[in-house]
């Protein structure tokens, strides 16, 4: 995880998508944005249940979609997304 979010970059997503064997499709990138506005907005990383709601209603992806892209679920798009490590992980 990072330490301070606003060190995120594009490039540093890839990096750590190919790090984790994550190879991104555009699914991904929305997950990483709605990561990225949460973190902008908060200050702070979503929570699993958060980010599984917000996947839910934004783009009709269920729990099941969210760990198909994610396998590691909601902490592993954290690591992408630049965030701190969530509460509850």
């Amino acid at each position: 995880y990072m330490t301070d979010p606003s060190n995120w970059t594009l490039e540093y997503a890839k990096w750590r998508a190919d790090d984790l064997g994550i190879e991104m499709t555009e699914q991904h990138w929305d997950i990483v944005a709605l990561f990225r506005e949460f973190i902008e907005d908060h200050s702070i990383t979503p929570s699993s249940r958060i980010a599984q709601k917000e996947a839910k209603k934004r783009f009709s992806l269920d729990s099941k979609g969210f760990y198909r892209l994610f396998p590691n679920g909601p902490k592993q798009a954290a690591m992408v997304s630049g965030g701190i490590k969530p509460s509850g992980c």
